[in-house]
């Protein structure tokens, strides 16, 4: 039996509470995310309103929804079929809902948006492989709490509006920027003025528009009008308002007209843009990486400082959670390629397959990835050029001194030998005459 079919003996079933009263656990409060918690008490803050917030947080989603989980075993991809559940789960469909691709941006979105991200892990023990959904749940319906002995569990509503309770050790859990004083917190508030601000401005903008349109004039009369004179009135100067093309109006010598003008205070440009920035500084981007307009170092810049720290920490949790600490021990992990989000210019990508051609060494399918196209047979075979030697022996191998030496010495060696044999056979005619001759 293979140490393989082993596996399901690791896994240990684990209670699936229906309630935390169950557990006598107590609530240590509803967990909404920062934003959702920290800007609900500040008014007009709230970022899935922000256009450039949610641009922000829109790019790096696009660049999170093309990586690749891999099942590795001591460093190199593992290829076995007994983790083929485990595979189709991380590489394809993580759940009945949702693409692979899906999940990982939702699973960014969230993370970005909100300071955090939760998925919830359903298991199937009598299966040889009991992971068998992975679910991502809104952080804002999630309640944590703390049992009578100490275990952390979490309520959630489920994707069929039911109220789910389940341990915090099978559910995927990201902070995007944790403290000491409550590691299950996004603690970070910086943008809440910020963040208030240009949304006031919105605001502000939104209500001069409306207010410009709803007093434009303002006629008065010395004496008191009956409705349905105001309204007569009313009606004339609203016909010679639209239908006399020079703009002249006739009033009465004792009617009296004053245009209404709303003059609102607001940011200046130069002000917004200033707050702009400090929405684009707070996620490690620009302008330019939000409309796709990325050099190759603006690019490389943003996956280091953005994209990069969310992958390694999703490859953590995947590997903690999903293997036991005895295949941990083995050397099974998951780790993410990268490769398809590190997409270069053309330009550039021709100036590496170039460099690697002139290299001498290179495998072929290396360039056909880096340009986009297609692997081929065997095309993962390293190929040499013979233009580069050993320079110890690169005069032999251009002269071929060595191989002349040889055939020079070789044919020395058979003259000697001829004579040698001529010497012998005349010794032994001379030593035969003398004894016939005796």
């Amino acid at each position: 039996m293979s140490i393989f079919n082993n596996f399901l003996g690791i896994f240990k079933k684990k209670a699936e509470p229906k309630n935390t009263e169950q557990l006598g656990a107590t609530s240590i409060g509803v967990y909404e995310g920062d934003f959702r918690k920290g800007f609900s008490s500040v008014e007009n803050a709230r970022p899935e309103l922000n256009a450039v917030y949610c641009n922000c947080v829109d790019t790096l989603v696009r660049h999170v929804s093309m990586i690749q989980p891999k099942i590795m075993f001591h460093g190199d991809e593992y290829l076995g079929t007994e983790k083929n559940k485990l595979k189709e789960i991380l590489s394809l469909r993580p759940n009945e809902f949702q693409t692979a691709s899906e999940f990982y941006s939702t699973m960014c979105h969230d993370y970005f948006m909100y300071g955090c991200c939760f998925a919830y892990m359903i298991y199937d023990y009598k299966e040889k492989e009991p992971l068998r959904q992975i679910l991502p749940i809104d952080p804002g319906t999630l309640n944590i709490s703390v049992s009578h002995n100490k275990e952390i569990y979490v309520t959630f509503i489920g994707s069929d509006n039911k109220e789910q309770t389940a341990s915090l050790s099978d559910c995927l859990f990201m902070i995007r920027k944790p403290s000491a004083k409550n590691p299950l917190y996004s603690t970070d508030n910086s943008l809440k003025q910020v963040l208030s601000t240009l949304q006031a401005n919105t605001d502000g903008l939104e209500q001069a528009v409306l207010q410009s349109h709803l007093i434009r004039y303002i006629m008065t009369t010395p004496q008191v009008l009956s409705p349905d004179k105001i309204k007569a009135l009313r009606k004339d100067f609203e016909s010679q308002l639209s239908e006399d093309k020079s703009g002249l109006v006739i009033l009465g010598q004792s009617q009296n007209l004053q245009a209404v003008s709303s003059q609102s205070t607001y940011a200046k440009q130069p002000e917004i843009d200033t707050l702009k920035e400090d929405v684009y500084s707070y996620f490690g981007l620009t302008k330019d990486a939000t409309m796709s307009n990325m050099t190759d170092d603006q690019r490389n810049s943003m996956l280091q400082s953005a994209v990069n720290p969310f992958i390694n920490n999703l490859e953590q949790e995947l590997s903690y959670k999903i293997f036991s600490s005895r295949q941990r021990n083995m050397g099974f992990s998951i780790e993410i390629d990268t490769f398809p989000i590190y997409t270069a210019s053309l330009s550039t990508r021709i100036n590496i397959v170039q460099q690697l051609i002139s290299s001498g060494m290179y495998q072929p399918n290396t360039i056909y990835r880096l340009l986009g196209l297609r692997p081929i047979e065997n095309g993962d075979k390293t190929l040499q050029s013979l233009n580069f030697v050993d320079s110890n022996v690169a005069n032999e191998y251009q002269t071929g001194n060595k191989d002349t030496q040889n055939s020079e010495n070789n044919e020395e060696n058979d003259t000697n030998t001829s004579n040698n044999d001529a010497k012998n056979e005349n010794n032994i005619n001379n030593n035969a005459n003398q004894a016939q001759n005796k």
